[in-house]
């Protein structure tokens, strides 16, 4: 394979010296080929790949459409069997099958006045009302929201306005491209 006296094209390694030293000598006048070639080949796979994922966006109905930037998405849940209806007119259902309900962030909540933030939840806030401190009372008020969870504290301990959405689950991986944010 290796030509000791010439340098074969074909093969950009040649062997030189003794076949004891073991030493390979690149042909460097082929290296910006070999590095040009396939980072060439990947830009043209990469953007093949895009300009079809911008021609799928555009055909998907704005009734489906994700509501939020992908990187608030907090979470999400498949259901098997479920249905959309139009945003424009409820009664029309413009989806049937398995959907994606997803949840994710909107704006930062504003504390409340004598908010206890330390004592807040994903379902519930305490604002202090009163304190006597005669009796070493302190009296407070709980605002709960049940179902799904309306706050969401992220890892910087930011608390946000949870909302959330249902889109079907083509849609879903098509706008979360690069992510497995289904759990």
């Amino acid at each position: 394979m290796f030509n000791s006296n010439k340098q074969n094209s074909s093969h950009p390694p040649t062997e030189t010296g003794s076949s004891a030293e073991g030493r390979m000598v690149w042909d460097k006048s082929k290296l910006p080929q070999a590095i040009l070639i396939p980072l060439v080949i990947v830009l043209i796979v990469f953007g093949i790949d895009y300009a079809i994922t911008q021609i799928k966006l555009s055909q998907i109905p704005e009734s489906l459409r994700i509501n939020t930037d992908r990187k608030n998405i907090i979470g999400a849940q498949v259901i098997p069997q479920g249905k959309i209806y139009d945003k424009q007119d409820p009664t029309k259902v413009i989806y049937e099958g398995e959907i994606v309900k997803y949840a994710y962030k909107t704006e930062k909540i504003q504390d409340k006045p004598n908010e206890v933030i330390e004592k807040r939840t994903k379902h519930s806030r305490t604002i202090k009302i009163g304190e006597d401190r005669k009796k070493q009372t302190i009296t407070y008020q709980l605002e709960v929201i049940s179902g799904v969870p309306q706050y969401y504290k992220d890892e910087k301990g930011e608390w946000y306005q949870a909302d959330y959405g249902t889109t079907d689950i083509n849609t879903y991986a098509l706008e979360t491209r690069g992510g497995n944010l289904i759990s």
